[in-house]
């Protein structure tokens, strides 16, 4: 964050200063607004949510070291008699945050990118950020920071040192990209795969298509757009473009032309304009993530040697498709979320998984996806069927759809486990289980899929005990 003071602060956020007169030139220079990670220094800004309330953190934070605090008006009365910290009290701390977190971005000179669509958001920003720091020093957002607080704590990590930041925006209703991007103000804009996600609060696919599309608007014709062809080509996207675009993809047409492309092992290889890249990830679905980054590189003047670089340093982030060892098996670790988008990249990936003997799935509920729920369940049961698939468990309310989906395009019954007990799901799963299996663990964020590879774990550890234990077979030697 840029140094800032709490009578500047208090201006930013139409806030009143209550504090000693020394205290309205004291510097602030971080922000927090969990009691959890706030670090010495740190500025405290109370947020009032459904289950937590930060006005009955305050004295928690101030014995963390908290430099003063923003609080709500009339709900600062949990703050003891005698503590002398600075206090700004707002009329509604959350918008003071993005207040701040505006202000912030409006002082950096740093290349804004923002990021938005409905699969491959956060490993596409992760990827870029991992590329552009190769050549320049910049931030992205942290975690899956993607909404009205985390854009904001996201924004107000940048500092004056700081050439470029990656943020990125989620959205579950109209208008709130538009909001987000407003505070960003991004000069380049990023579109990954659309498709059916939050459709309980977007209500179908083509608002979607029209709120991601608020990203592009932000931009504007000044700005760069950089997206994969499919998206390009979608009419609402296609008409609401700047002049200038880049598009990726596997066609002649685009404008990033990826050609050559393999998978063997875990590498995925593809060439550009002649020059190779290679890139050590669980499936080809990366392919979109790393074109974008490409792009941008290019874009800014990063040489193939410097991208190379950035692909090598790489790696994926947990719960988002990262491929992890537990004893004999292999697992893909894809429980961070799912929509019908990424659930197809999780079986893609299992399905390209080399030097396995099985590959099961257990996936857990897509949710969010409102009336038509059903639907992309059975459509997923019917994909599963056309994969390469040995075992299917399913858990959760639509675990039938998804079994019915799979039955009905031909998968073995005897294949397929249905479940709404977690525990009993486990002890299938054990049965099926057998040496270099691959096991795709994948479903929404409710779901708690996590649980699953917890169990793994503990289920490997046991196996990996149990063989030290053996005494190994003495050779027999005849008396005499």
């Amino acid at each position: 964050m840029f140094t800032t003071t709490f009578s500047q602060l208090a201006r930013v956020t139409g806030g009143k200063l209550n504090a000693p007169a020394h205290c309205s030139a004291v510097s602030i220079e971080s922000v927090s607004s969990d009691t959890r990670t706030l670090q010495q220094g740190d500025l405290f800004v109370a947020l009032s949510g459904a289950k937590y309330d930060g006005h009955n953190f305050l004295e928690e934070a101030i014995a963390r070291g908290a430099i003063g605090v923003v609080v709500s008006a009339g709900l600062n009365s949990t703050l003891a008699d005698g503590n002398n910290v600075p206090q700004v009290v707002v009329g509604d701390t959350l918008l003071a945050l993005q207040k701040l977190a505006q202000w912030n971005a409006a002082q950096s000179d740093s290349l804004k990118i923002g990021i938005t669509g409905s699969v491959g958001k956060t490993t596409t920003r992760h990827m870029i950020q991992t590329v552009l720091s190769q050549e320049f020093h910049g931030i992205q957002s942290p975690g899956n920071f993607n909404n009205q607080i985390g854009v904001a704590l996201s924004l107000l990590q940048l500092k004056e040192e700081h050439e470029f930041g990656v943020i990125e925006f989620g959205a579950s209703s109209p208008g709130e990209i538009a909001e987000l991007a407003r505070w960003t103000e991004p000069e380049i804009g990023v579109l990954t795969n659309l498709g059916p996600a939050h459709l309980d609060g977007f209500g179908s696919v083509e608002t979607v298509i029209q709120s991601k599309a608020e990203l592009i608007d932000a931009v504007g014709e000044n700005g760069l757009m950089i997206l994969p062809i499919e998206t390009a080509c979608i009419p609402e996207i296609k008409r609401r473009l700047p002049s200038r675009v880049i598009t990726t993809g596997q066609l002649k047409e685009c404008d990033v032309f990826a050609e050559n492309l393999s998978f063997q092992q875990g590498v995925l290889q593809f060439s550009v304009e002649q020059n190779a890249y290679r890139l050590q990830v669980p499936g080809k679905h990366f392919l979109n993530a790393a074109l974008i980054s490409l792009g941008i590189a290019r874009e800014l003047g990063l040489s193939c040697q410097q991208i190379q670089a950035g692909f090598n340093q790489f790696k994926p982030l947990a719960g988002r498709c990262q491929l992890r060892r537990m004893g004999n098996w292999t697992i893909i670790d894809d429980c961070y979320n799912a929509n019908p988008l990424s659930a197809l990249a999780g079986l893609n990936a299992i399905a390209e998984l080399a030097g396995v003997k099985n590959r099961i799935a257990v996936l857990g509920d897509m949710l969010g996806l409102g009336e038509r729920a059903a639907h992309y369940h059975r459509k997923l049961g019917t994909q599963i069927a056309k994969s390469n698939l040995d075992f299917l468990l399913v858990y959760g309310q639509f675990a039938n759809d998804v079994a019915h989906g799979a039955l009905l395009a031909g998968m073995n019954g005897s294949r397929i486990g249905v479940f709404s007990d977690l525990g009993l799901l486990k002890e299938i799963l054990a049965l099926w289980l057998d040496d270099e299996c691959g096991i795709l663990v994948k479903g929404s964020r409710h779901m708690q899929m996590e649980r699953v590879l917890t169990w793994l774990e503990k289920q490997a550890e046991s196996q990996l005990q149990a063989s030290s234990k053996v005494e190994p077979i003495r050779p027999y030697r005849q008396a005499g």
